[in-house]
């Protein structure tokens, strides 16, 4: 497995891979390493087996940890999870995004109650926009990445 997946570059997938040491199974996006410069794409609980999806190392010949998993849906490092290890994949690979989760309260504060939101609300939204670009990268890529975008659609009828 580690031979087969050391050929595969940073965003590179299975098709870099020697025909020799081609997997004789999988979907399109296993076996795919993950682009070290690029928002990562969805975790799923399998994030361990490069088999499965993209979720390769970007730089290591390895799945990606558990924590690692966790970071990449933004979670604290010291956020513990309880269980098993296929129990803390699970719940890393089925969780909404904590920052996203926050970031939708404050959308939904505003839609629901009708409340504009604070220069404090609106910057802790910026800070997770931000992501893992530096406020003046961020600041540089801002036009590309749309600003304070919101886009959601609430069914309130019961």
């Amino acid at each position: 497995m580690v031979e087969m997946i050391s050929h595969i570059p940073d965003g590179g997938d299975r098709t870099e891979i020697p025909d020799e040491l081609q997997p004789s199974s999988g979907y399109h996006n296993s076996y795919s390493r993950l682009q070290s410069d690029t928002p990562a794409v969805a975790i799923t609980s399998n994030m361990s087996k490069p088999s499965s999806a993209r979720c390769i190392h970007p730089f290591q010949d390895r799945g990606l940890t558990p924590r690692e998993g966790a970071r990449l849906q933004t979670f604290p490092d010291s956020y513990r999870f309880k269980g098993t290890l296929g129990a803390v994949r699970k719940q890393i690979g089925n969780a909404v995004p904590p920052y996203l989760a926050e970031a939708f309260g404050y959308y939904l504060k505003q839609a629901v109650y009708d409340r504009e939101l604070s220069d404090e609300d609106q910057s802790r939204i910026y800070t997770h926009r931000c992501g893992a670009l530096s406020p003046s990268e961020f600041e540089n890529q801002r036009a590309d990445l749309g600003g304070y975008a919101q886009q959601a659609t609430l069914d309130t009828t019961f």
